[in-house]
């Protein structure tokens, strides 16, 4: 249909100040119901608490009186229960006579009708009167020794005072909410005609981005005028963006989370040995404690910066051709030391060859050895198996270890992923071992998984068989 869209249609200004407008006129009004709710309940529980009190205190007062007499005696307590209460009217009705009388007000109520038609608690009546509301209720009695002498008290709270507060805070409230809307609804126009200015030159500017806006792509057909090139712009930069973007914030997190808890460990360390004079080995010592935390962050650094690297694409890979049964001989003997130290045995079957640099495949087998030989139980069998079938070729690593979860499986090759403390032999590890062996593994354009044993855990290392590697 052709025509003219109507203003509130083609312009995301007139769009967003109408709809930020009603959602603050919706939060206003529920903010403003719950709290006018909640002002007139507290302010009528309060009351009832003032009225309840007063007559728990006469029902107190007349538990003791047999006689009229008693009922004498017993009045001066009844006043100095209303002294200080400037809300609180007793009376006291005895034979008709008022033993101690109240208000004229509230005496004129009570003579004008039955006694009997006075509501007794817990209810109570209302009266209007010279521009005062009153809560009133009857408390009868009967004298025990006196048969057919009843006394009647009543009781009246003045609650106008809680009128008049709900009042003024209604008169109040809307006052704050109506200035409050008005000054939004002027506020986010001045803000969305400002925003929107400078769209056009987004638009371009957007082709250029690598990390600006995630999200569902936009429609083009409900775009509204001013932002329709910078939506055609904005969807196909979002594809590009959305891995990168969560990549880029997730390193930050984990590094920043990482790097706090060695930073402060040099701190605390550097503060302890320069709180008093220590001799030179004391100095010594300390430095050599630092020399190897700060050894320690230069490794994790230098490891987040290759996976980064190798996230983005930006990792040079050769393509030599790599004798895996050789590469994996040497890390074996490496290992060898620390795995006879333990009472571990290595075993290794197959042979195959893969193209791709080799100190990064080399660093991947490495990182696996290293992690079977830290968490494998002592006294077992370390085995690796190396097969090539299917155009692929398969380096795999199995060992005994305590169980483990499917669920830690799914995080085993995530940055700073750790064992359990019970099974973590080495603490000191950085984490990031399997986050490498995962990216240089994806830089070979093979892959890396994990599979839970009966008794242990089986790793595997896979590579498109003579692939050509850019």
């Amino acid at each position: 249909m052709s025509g003219t869209a109507p203003a509130w249609r083609g312009s995301l200004a007139v769009r967003l100040v109408g709809l930020f407008t009603l959602g603050t006129l919706g939060v206003f009004a529920l903010l403003g119901a719950s709290l006018v709710l909640m002002l007139r309940s507290e302010l009528r529980g309060r009351d009832l608490d003032e009225i309840d009190s007063k007559t728990t205190a006469i029902e107190h007062h007349l538990i003791a009186v047999r006689t009229r007499g008693d009922l004498l005696r017993t009045v001066p307590r009844f006043i100095d229960t209303a002294v200080g209460h400037a809300y609180l009217q007793l009376g006291l009705l005895s034979d008709g006579e008022w033993l101690m009388k109240p208000s004229e007000v509230i005496a004129g109520y009570a003579a004008a009708r039955p006694i009997d038609s006075i509501p007794a608690s817990p209810s109570f009546e209302t009266l209007h009167s010279g521009g005062r509301t009153w809560w009133i209720r009857r408390v009868p009695y009967r004298l025990t020794d006196e048969p057919g002498a009843v006394v009647n008290a009543i009781v009246a709270v003045d609650v106008s005072h809680a009128t008049r507060v709900q009042n003024r805070f209604n008169v109040a409230l809307l006052m704050i909410g109506t200035t409050g809307i008005v000054l939004m609804a002027t506020f986010s126009w001045w803000a969305t005609r400002r925003g929107l200015a400078p769209l056009e030159r987004v638009a371009s500017d957007a082709q250029r981005v690598t990390a600006e806006r995630l999200g569902e792509p936009l429609s083009i057909e409900q775009a509204p005028d001013e932002v329709r090139g910078v939506v055609e712009a904005i969807n196909r930069m979002l594809g590009r963006l959305q891995g990168s973007f969560e990549s880029l914030e997730q390193f930050s997190a984990d590094i920043a989370h990482e790097l706090r808890t060695p930073l402060s460990s040099l701190k605390l360390q550097t503060e302890v040995t320069l709180s008093r004079d220590r001799s030179a080995d004391d100095y010594r010592e300390a430095l050599l404690g630092s020399l190897q935390e700060i050894e320690r962050l230069q490794k994790m650094v230098s490891d987040m910066l290759f996976i980064a690297r190798a996230e983005r694409g930006m990792a040079s890979v050769g393509s030599d051709p790599i004798d895996l049964r050789s590469e994996t001989l040497d890390v074996i003997e490496y290992f060898e030391p620390l795995a006879s130290e333990r009472g571990l045995s290595t075993v290794i079957e197959g042979a195959g060859t893969v193209l791709g640099d080799r100190a990064m495949i080399r660093r991947a087998i490495t990182n696996i050895l290293s992690n079977a030989v830290r968490y494998s139980v002592d006294g077992s069998e370390i085995t690796v198996r190396i097969a090539e079938e299917a155009g692929t070729t398969r380096l795999t690593v199995g060992n005994r270890c305590e169980p483990i979860t499917q669920s830690q499986i799914d995080h085993l090759f995530d940055r700073f992923a750790r064992g359990d403390a019970a099974r973590d032999r080495q603490p000191d590890g950085s984490g990031l071992g399997l986050a490498i062996v995962r990216s240089i593994m994806n830089l070979h354009r093979g892959s890396v998984i994990a599979r839970p044993l009966d008794e242990g855990l089986e790793v595997e290392l896979s590579w498109p068989q003579r692939a050509a590697l850019s």
